[in-house]
């Protein structure tokens, strides 16, 4: 996945796991030679003159650097330009193709290319080796003698690989028999080899075996070493070394913890780094760097996660100034938080979340708004909900939104985390008395295509966007009553459009389907469209008063084809997943009825009325009390079909139950049945009859002796006055004759008009 200038830091598919960040190492600086007092005084030559070697026995032995190192070291080093970027040594006398054929002759020679005078092949000590390798110190100057000049070229090519691993083997064995103050001068050369490896100017084709081994060295050494500077070096070497993969290897290789060696190292560096020494923050940058690839190497992290480390990754987050060391501690924070609720309620109680949302105020770097979203998505993603509403409670969201206005053209990834973010604090309480308009308008952006769309990204913003705007509504009325009103009511067509492009691409049997990510982020966009949906058209008040944007949200969905046409769709499945989504189906018809707004009959296309008919009668099971309850809605919104005024829906309901598909006393039967003779859905059921009775076609057809019977007996066993009275009033419909029943019905106008 593309990382966009927000979101740039790279997670791993499993867990979201923490990695290295993107993070630059500094500059490589210019990495003096031995001190002038014992290398020569000369800025031009840092290496000493033949007459002084003679007199000084530490000199003459640095003057024996063998043929070996020598030549290894001049074929890496000499090759790569870039480690010595303001000076070249045989630049000044040499064209540019003629340089590697110098380098060649001297190689071939055994003679060192910067001193005056042929090196002798014979064996050297360890500090002639170091000599040997010291001589790609920036500050040492070369010259070339007249005897080099004019000596032959020889034609044998160069083999890079082969010297790059004569000069690792030896190197290698250099460091293992080193003791402390050449250790020191070794990690000089080191520094330019692994600056080499890493910018791949050194070719990687050798033993990598040896590399491993080497790094495996220097960890082993921040054990031993009490030479602050030396210390700060290896840091320094592995820094640049982190996104190797040879390095990976060493750290899941070394059989002793690697993790409690830069804990201890760390909380010696932070406390020298506090007194403001540069140097030492630098170190302190290079360790926390990487500690945070080696927490995302390890499975262990039992090594990390302590409370004194805790302390220290909390105090240099509230050091002042330095956004590098907040940007890493934090990506170190979240790795150690990751997957373990003890230290999550850790850093809780330290006020963390404050802490870490001052940082994000104060700063304008999107880096370190990016890892603070990161940290927040790991930390809010947790059972507790003390965690969301704390994050809410230091206006949390109002922060996230206001960094997100300063980024234009966002792209998916730009969405992704601040989306998550919101989701994971919409079920707070705290949210119902917060101002979300600016969250509301973010969230809906978040549901449309970027330029470069990518479906699983897209399809999970969609599905994050609408998760919050679910929540928000129902627990904040401010909230809900801005969507309502938001772009004159557009809002309900987009949401509508959603729900079809999800209904349009998945079939019955895909709904029940939970294999695929893409199915199922189609389940839940459609889920949260629909109550969204349900949820704009909230309950009426205590005192039963509806407001003008409520009412005109009800008019707006009752009138909208698309969603009549989706209800229609869901309620006509037969399958218990969609269970939920029938019964939001419902309630939202519930409420779109009590508010007075009469779904529309649409052709062509099954009407409203024959499907809600179908869903009552054919899957109504009195052992199951969940259906039970959506059959006694379902019920309700027919009753108010069945009274509307404009009838349009009442003359479908008795075109359909006419033909006999529909027999609203086997029905009353099943429910009595059941042993619910005074449930809702019975009284329910006993309106409907007593409206459709006085359709002189259904009151013939219901006229027999079972009917009277039954509702006489029921009549007389019932405790609930109202059965009692509405079994009496369809009883006395039924035994009317003709003439009768239209003087009843002619009566009756005038009753539901009091």
């Amino acid at each position: 996945m593309s990382q966009s200038p927000l979101c740039s830091f790279p997670t791993s598919a499993a867990g979201n796991k923490s990695v290295r960040p993107a993070y630059t190492s500094p500059e490589i600086g210019v990495v003096r030679s031995s001190p002038a007092g014992k290398m020569g005084q000369s800025p031009h030559n840092a290496f000493p003159s033949t007459s002084t070697a003679t007199t000084n026995p530490l000199f003459a032995a640095q003057l024996m650097s063998p043929p070996s190192i020598q030549a290894m070291a001049n074929t890496i080093f000499s090759q790569n330009p870039f480690l010595n970027p303001t000076f070249n040594p045989l630049a000044a006398f040499a064209s540019p193709p003629d340089i590697a054929r110098v380098q060649q002759w001297f190689q071939q020679n055994g003679c060192s290319p910067y001193t005056t005078s042929p090196t002798p092949s014979t064996t050297p000590s360890l500090i002639s080796n170091l000599s040997g390798l010291s001589i790609f110190s920036a500050d040492s100057s070369f010259t070339l003698n007249s005897q080099q000049l004019n000596s032959k070229f020889v034609s044998e090519p160069l083999d890079p690989k082969k010297d790059t691993q004569k000069f690792l083997t030896c190197f290698l064995e250099a460091v293992k028999n080193s003791d402390q103050e050449v250790f020191g001068q070794l990690l000089k050369t080191l520094k330019f080899f692994a600056t080499g490896i890493a910018k791949r100017k050194i070719s990687t084709e050798f033993d990598q075996k040896d590399f491993r081994e080497l790094i495996k060295i220097l960890i082993e050494r921040l054990t031993l070493l009490n030479d602050q500077r030396s210390l700060n070096a290896i840091l320094d070497i592995l820094d640049i070394l982190i996104n190797q993969k040879q390095f990976e290897l060493a750290i899941l290789e070394r059989k002793a913890p690697v993790l409690p060696v830069f804990v201890g190292l760390l909380q010696r560096i932070v406390p020298l780094a506090l007194d403001g020494n540069e140097q030492q923050r630098h170190a302190l940058q290079c360790a926390l760097v990487v500690i945070h690839r080696c927490l995302a190497l390890v499975k262990d992290k039992s090594g990390a996660r302590t409370e004194p480390f805790f302390n220290v990754i909390l105090t240099i987050l509230r050091m002042e100034g330095k956004s590098t060391l907040k940007f890493v501690s934090l990506g170190i924070l979240r790795c150690l938080i990751y997957g373990a609720e003890k230290w999550k309620q850790f850093v809780f109680d330290r006020q963390v979340i404050k802490l870490v949302l001052n940082v994000v105020d104060k700063t304008a770097n999107r880096k370190m708004f990016g890892q603070s979203l990161r940290f927040f998505n790991t930390l809010l993603d947790s059972r507790d909900v003390r965690f969301a509403e704390e994050f809410v409670k230091f206006a949390g969201i109002n922060v996230l939104m206001e960094k997100m206005a300063s980024v234009a053209n966002c792209s998916e990834e730009d969405f992704m985390k601040p989306l998550n973010c919101l989701k994971l604090v919409s079920d707070a309480s705290a949210i119902s008395t917060q101002n979300l308009s600016v969250a509301i308008n973010f969230s809906i952006r978040g549901t449309f295509p970027t330029r470069e769309s990518k479906p699983i990204v897209y399809m999970s913003n969609i599905s994050n966007a609408l998760t919050f705007l679910r929540n928000a509504i129902v627990l904040n009325k401010q909230a809900r009553d801005y969507l309502a009103s938001m772009d004159e009511g557009r809002a309900v067509q987009h949401f509508a459009d959603l729900s079809r492009q999800c209904m349009c691409e998945m079939n019955a049997g895909e709904l029940a389907t939970d294999k695929d990510k893409i199915i199922r982020l189609k389940r839940s966009i459609l889920d949260d469209s629909l109550v969204i949906l349900t949820a704009m058209c909230k309950e009426m008040s205590a005192d039963g008063t509806l407001s003008v944007g409520q009412k005109t949200v009800a008019k707006i969905i009752a009138n909208n084809e698309t969603i009549m046409f989706i209800y229609q769709a869901i309620l006509r499945m037969d399958t218990a997943s969609v269970f939920d989504l029938q019964k939001t189906v419902l309630l939202g018809l519930n409420r779109i009825t009590k508010a007075g707004a009469l779904p529309g009959v649409f052709a062509p296309g099954p009407h409203l009325s024959e499907t809600l008919l179908n869903f009552l009668f054919l899957r109504f099971d009195s052992t199951d009390v969940g259906k039970s309850n959506l059959m006694k809605i379902c019920a309700e919104v027919l009753l108010r079909l069945v009274v509307a005024v404009d009838g349009q829906n009442l003359a479908v309901i008795v075109s359909s139950m006419s033909h006999g598909a529909f027999r609203p006393f086997e029905l009353l039967h099943s429910i009595t049945n059941g042993g619910n003779l005074d449930s809702d859905l019975y009284l329910t059921m006993l309106k409907i009859i007593k409206e459709l009775c006085k359709q002189s076609v259904l009151k013939s057809q219901w006229s027999s002796v079972d009917n009277v019977h039954f509702l006489s007996s029921n009549s007389a066993i019932s405790n609930n006055n109202e059965i009692v009275r509405l079994c009496d009033e369809v009883l006395e419909m039924l035994q009317m004759g003709e003439d009768q029943f239209q003087d009843y019905s002619f009566c009756d106008i005038f009753r539901l008009n009091e």
